[in-house]
């Protein structure tokens, strides 16, 4: 699901209690209540659904579990190729530049690491976007 097809409520109270590990989107997309009484909805293909955004998410945790196993061109790569399809999704693009800043620091490419930083910033002025500068 997009971030705009989450609810405001499911997504702040996501952003409230997410590990950083999963991202905003993924942890919304847990929070949110599941409709088990209709079995239809399970095989409905939502008109709201963004294939690069979902296809971002699943490339967020794969990048994810190589920064933290230590494996920086990996991560980096891997943040780059998400970022690829949504260079600009106000919710997940932030937490993708944080992810590549990380990995590019991990790396010693910190000039590289700073400008990433940079554009979390300027699409969501974040406590954590601030201290990977």
């Amino acid at each position: 699901a997009s971030p705009t097809s989450i609810p405001p409520a499911i997504r702040e109270d996501a952003e409230e209690h997410h590990e950083p590990s999963l991202g905003v989107a993924a942890a919304a997309a847990a929070a949110a209540p599941k409709d088990l009484d209709n079995e239809e909805d399970d095989n409905a293909v939502d008109d709201d659904e963004d294939p690069d955004f979902d296809e971002a998410v699943q490339i967020q945790l794969r990048a994810n579990g190589y920064l933290a196993n230590k494996q920086y061109k990996r991560a980096i790569e891997e943040y780059s190729a998400a970022l690829f399809l949504v260079p600009d999704d106000p919710f997940l693009s932030p937490e993708l530049h944080l992810g590549r800043a990380h990995g590019l620091n991990g790396a010693r490419r910190h000039e590289s690491a700073k400008n990433d930083a940079q554009l979390a910033i300027k699409m969501n002025p974040t406590p954590e976007a601030y201290s990977t500068l």
